[in-house]
């Protein structure tokens, strides 16, 4: 799910030299695989739009106000259809230009992509030997999210940081890195790693 203001604010960043942007191997992997299924998603979602518009009905109130849907379903639909129909029309378009974006953002001179070697692989393995986070939900397959955690870990192996810079861990995802009371907060198996 990818914000284009997210993507844009990064290449801004990145253009004035504002940032380093650390970015572990898998991550441009997993973008790149998942760009086209995110569009067909939005495909879906302005479908299902369109099928829900359908369920809403009249509601007739104790008094004489009455809610009569049927005006307001058909001004939706037809807004919601034109919204599909340029969807449609641009799919191909939406997915270059945002494939462009996040491609310059990935080849960038301040972007440094962290190649998953043999240590690497080999900590994500331990890490899910030993159930640490992100391979502390029972059940779920997080390798990728392992690497991301060691490659965060052993950052300073791959990259140099002095005493003045400041990391930044970006992520949307809330349920494998961060804490469960408090999402803005590294998990306490990564903090005890770090």
């Amino acid at each position: 799910n990818v914000s284009s203001n997210l993507v844009s604010n990064f290449k801004k960043l990145l253009d004035f030299n504002e940032i380093k942007l650390v970015v572990p191997r898998i991550v441009v992997y997993e973008v790149n695989k998942h760009l086209e299924e995110q569009l067909r998603e939005g495909g879906k979602t302005i479908e299902n739009a369109i099928s829900s518009i359908e369920k809403i009905h009249d509601i007739c109130g104790l008094s004489s106000d009455t809610l009569n849907a049927a005006q307001h379903r058909k001004e939706a639909r037809k807004q919601i259809t034109a919204l599909k129909e340029r969807f449609i029309n641009n799919k191909e378009t939406y997915l270059y230009s945002l494939t462009t974006l996040i491609d310059s953002i990935f080849s960038h001179e301040n972007c440094i992509v962290i190649e998953d070697d043999e240590k690497i692989r080999s900590m994500c393995v331990k890490r899910r030997i030993y159930k640490k986070a992100p391979f502390h939900i029972e059940g779920k397959e997080s390798f990728a999210d392992g690497t991301i955690a060691e490659t965060l870990i052993h950052l300073t192996d791959y990259v140099t940081i002095s005493t003045d810079d400041n990391i930044i861990f970006v992520t949307g995802n809330t349920s494998d890195f961060p804490e469960k009371e408090d999402k803005r907060v590294l998990h306490k198996d990564i903090i005890e790693d770090l």
